[in-house]
């Protein structure tokens, strides 16, 4: 899932918002996977992604499983499939942070439906008892409404719109193929 919403994201930066491409600033497209929709209700990240963009070429990538330290729910559990026994060996969101913010150092983030994964990484910022760095941060649900003349502006819709790869893409392998396929 996580290649299938970063494609898609970048694939609307790189068509639709070619503003972003010129910006002397990188720019880090990233996305989540959770234990459930509710951070405030204790739902943490499982897997973290993300492609860095300098004028819109790809020169980083960052991926990790994360152990939540609970277990997901089963929606959750459906869409990414990562069972608790996979996630009690990866490391916790505090033994990774400073990789984390390496990566992104001063970038502006980019996500589909930023509130969503903004309020996760808030979420695990707290549990640590570190300030979530301030980056600029854009929302590409936001942004198409702006620029791309469709009905909705969910993902499957972007998508078709876009002639994106949709197939459902839950390893790192498959991920990776995904990412280098649609740019």
């Amino acid at each position: 899932m996580i290649s299938f919403v970063l494609a898609i994201v970048i694939v609307l930066v790189q068509k639709a918002l070619g503003i972003l491409l010129r910006m002397e600033q990188d720019i880090v497209v990233f996305d989540t996977e959770t234990t459930g929709l509710h951070p405030h209700e204790g739902e943490r990240i499982v897997e973290l992604a993300a492609v860095r963009l300098r004028k819109g070429k790809v020169v980083g990538r960052f991926h990790t499983y994360l152990n939540p330290g609970r277990s997901s729910n089963p929606f959750a559990l459906k869409v990414h499939g990562l069972a608790d026994e996979f996630l009690l060996g990866a490391p916790k969101f505090k033994d990774i942070v400073g990789l984390w913010e390496e990566f992104v150092g001063n970038a502006t983030l980019v996500a589909h439906y930023s509130v969503f994964d903004i309020g996760h990484l808030q979420a695990v910022y707290d549990d640590i008892g570190r300030q979530r760095p301030a980056n600029n941060v854009l929302c590409t649900k936001v942004l198409a409404r702006l620029v791309v003349p469709v009905a909705s502006y969910r993902l499957v819709h972007l998508v078709d719109y876009f002639g994106v790869d949709a197939r459902p893409a839950h390893t790192a392998d498959r991920k990776s193929t995904r990412l280098n396929s649609s740019h």
